[in-house]
């Protein structure tokens, strides 16, 4: 099994004897000082190195933070393991915070790079089933399912292209969310009877904003929320419908159009991103043609 093995030049030491012992144990490890020679073009070598190779790791240290290499392979591979289901394993070499690794790959078991028989079997595991990872279109799914529980209680979860990335259990929806909602739509009811004026404007975008906030409290837990900011980032054909399903008419009747990002922005107007929303259980589809 052919293994791409992605490091910051200055921990090389460590990483040759990671690929060492992973060839004893029968893999193939793609580790560039062994496939790039001179005169070789080593982006595309390495752009070879990744295609060829159906798994890979990523050594994760304080040199890795700084190499812009470590940091275009690592965001090729988030992506990868979603979309094609590339298996990935996150490596940690030294003290390393878990919020430092990228938000995709945070859900994914980490390993410290001398567990070897570890590493090995993970690199062992089959890629996710197809079933999985299919999306009704051209693009990634994001699913944030709300789900009531007696009497008051809610159960969210979010998935990306079906892989889970945060969940939570509220005993209720948080009065917080609750009394900016309400806010919320009396101004809008306010707003079509008559002109608002300067004050009344910005004090519905007040309201707005806060709503947003609440709900993006509420609908992205965990490490979800990092994960969708980095999964809406403007890229050349970067396409992501936003699913938002519930069982109650209280929860389905949410203003998701006005969740707002971590870094204060709407998610609904992000240029790759089309929001809608389901009655729970109701059969998958896709707006995009």
């Amino acid at each position: 099994m052919r293994v791409f093995v992605s490091h910051a030049s200055e921990d090389k030491a460590r990483v040759r004897e990671l690929a060492d012992a992973l060839r004893s144990r029968g893999f193939d490890p793609w580790l560039d000082e062994w496939e790039i020679h001179g005169g070789d073009d080593f982006v595309r070598r390495i752009n070879e190195g990744i295609h060829a190779c159906p798994v890979a790791v990523i050594v994760f240290s304080a040199s890795a933070w700084r190499s812009p290499w470590v940091d275009a392979e690592t965001s090729y591979l988030a992506y990868a393991r979603i979309k094609e289901g590339k298996v990935v394993v996150p490596l940690v070499l030294g003290d390393v915070a878990s919020e430092s690794i990228p938000a995709l790959l945070r859900p994914v078991h980490r390993h410290r790079i001398d567990r070897i028989d570890d590493i090995a079997a993970a690199l062992r595991a089959q890629p996710q089933p197809a079933s999985t990872r299919a999306l009704d279109g051209p693009g990634d799914r994001v699913v944030i399912t709300l789900k009531r529980v007696a009497p008051r209680g809610v159960d969210v979860r979010v998935t990306i292209s079906g892989l889970e990335y945060g969940k939570a259990s509220l005993t209720e929806l948080p009065r917080e969310l609750q009394v900016a909602r309400d806010a919320f739509l009396r101004g809008a009811l306010q707003g079509t009877m008559r002109a608002p004026s300067a004050h009344q404007r910005a004090q519905a975008e007040s309201l707005l904003a806060q709503l947003g906030r609440q709900l993006r409290d509420v609908c992205l837990p965990s490490d979800a929320q990092s994960a969708l900011a980095a999964l809406v980032q403007p890229r050349v054909g970067n396409a992501v419908d936003v699913v938002f399903e519930a069982d109650d008419p209280e929860l389905l009747g949410l203003p998701f159009e006005a969740l707002r990002l971590a870094d204060d922005s709407l998610l609904a107007t992000a240029a790759s991103v089309v929001v809608w929303r389901r009655p729970l259980g109701l059969a998958a589809t896709s707006l995009r043609a």
